[in-house]
């Protein structure tokens, strides 16, 4: 037969397991919550700085990318 201390340990042991894994579900649940919106938000960011960077270098530099005949890939300029 086991002692009260032993038996004290085991079902301290057994709630502090419980509440460790409580939390890091919960934990996980909240972060993975807001994921999506906040980059679909970047994604829209990083889309409208590249379309703005892309005018900007138009207008100062002038075309950037340039067709060669016979070629199927455009060229850099």
């Amino acid at each position: 037969m086991s002692t009260i201390r032993r038996r004290l340990t085991v079902w301290y042991t057994v709630a502090l397991v419980a509440t460790l894994v409580t939390f890091a579900a919960a934990a996980i649940w909240q972060l993975e919550k807001p994921s999506i919106p906040e980059l679909d938000q970047r994604t829209e960011i990083e889309a409208r700085f590249a379309v703005k960077w892309l005018q900007d270098s138009y207008r100062v530099l002038g075309p950037l990318v340039s067709n060669v005949p016979g070629d199927q890939m455009p060229v850099l300029n």
